[in-house]
């Protein structure tokens, strides 16, 4: 039997919002974090990544 295809997840991030001072600004933690933070949103829900997982992620 043929092993199932698992469907790829991608992170799209806005490139004017890379391009904006505010991004430029962030430190590198920051940057980890907001794409960190993408990986748990899903519309509709509030975003469920506490502090404790971003320090352990960081």
């Amino acid at each position: 039997m043929a092993k199932a295809l698992r469907r790829k997840q991608y992170i799209a991030q806005d490139v004017e919002m890379i391009r904006s001072a505010a991004y430029e600004k962030l430190s590198g933690n920051a940057v980890k974090l907001l794409i960190l933070m993408q990986t748990h949103w899903r519309l509709y829900e509030p975003i469920a990544y506490s502090v404790t997982e971003a320090q352990k992620s960081a």
